[in-house]
C-alpha cells in the first residue's frame, strides 16, 4: 500500500475540487468538525488507486482517495475517533465494511459479506454508483 500525503485540509480540499468535483460537493469541508479555514486540520490524500491487504481503518483525520480503494479485510471508519470522513472518487472493494461517520463513494461499493452503516443521524454513506453486498445493515 502506498503511503498518503497528509496535507492541510484547504489543500486537500483543492485537489478533490479538480480530481473528483462530484464527491468534493457533497461534503462541506469548510463545516465543522472539518474546515478549510482551520490551519491545523489535515486530511490524509491517497493520489491514485489503494491496494490493502488486510484492514483499512479511518480515525480522526478525514482519508480522501483519489482512485478506487480495493481491501481484502475490514474497511471501517471512527477508529479511535467519535468522527470521520472517508472520500473515495472511485470504487471500493471490500470483504466487510464498518461505517459511523461520513462516507462518500464516487463509483461502486462492493462488499462480499456485510455493509454494517449507523450513521446515528449524523452522517451518511452516499454511493454514486451501484451497492452490491451479501447483507447491508443500516
Amino acid at each position: 500500500m502506498t503511503e498518503p500525503k497528509r496535507l492541510p485540509i484547504h489543500e486537500a480540499a483543492d485537489l478533490l475540487r479538480t480530481r473528483a468535483p462530484e464527491v468534493e460537493r457533497r461534503v462541506d469541508l469548510g463545516d465543522e468538525p472539518w474546515s478549510i479555514e482551520d490551519e491545523e486540520s489535515f486530511a490524509l490524500v491517497y493520489d491514485g488507486d489503494v491496494r490493502v491487504d488486510g484492514d483499512f481503518a479511518v480515525g480522526g483525520d478525514p482519508v480522501i482517495v483519489l482512485g478506487s480503494l480495493d481491501v481484502t479485510g475490514w474497511i471501517s471508519d471512527c477508529e479511535e475517533s467519535d468522527v470521520s470522513l472517508l472520500l473515495v472518487a472511485g470504487h471500493v472493494r471490500a470483504d466487510r465494511a464498518l461505517f459511523c461517520g461520513q462516507v462518500v463513494i464516487g463509483g461502486d461499493l462492493e462488499v462480499a459479506t456485510i455493509v454494517y452503516a449507523n450513521s446515528l443521524n449524523d452522517w451518511s454513506l452516499d454511493v454514486f454508483g451501484d451497492l452490491r453486498a451479501a447483507a447491508l445493515v443500516k
